[in-house]
């Protein structure tokens, strides 16, 4: 899943609903922007649940870069 990936669409909204915006903030202390990696990982899990098995590492862009040019992750 990409940076700004459609397929969070929505999600923060009904993530908001579910949990509630302070529970959210206080257990990640991120902005609200519908591109965050909590959304992005939620669509994965609603939209490709049979993936997350088989997950062993989640790299953020930056991380990726770096790994992709030192081959540490």
């Amino acid at each position: 899943v990409a940076y700004r990936d459609s397929r969070s669409n929505g999600l923060m909204a009904q993530a908001q609903q579910q949990l509630g915006k302070r529970d959210i903030y206080q257990r990640s202390g991120i902005q609200f922007l519908p591109f965050n990696t909590l959304y992005q990982l939620r669509a994965l899990t609603e939209q490709q649940p049979e993936l997350i098995p088989h997950i062993a590492h989640a790299l953020l862009m930056p991380d990726y870069f770096s790994y992709r040019l030192t081959g540490k992750m």
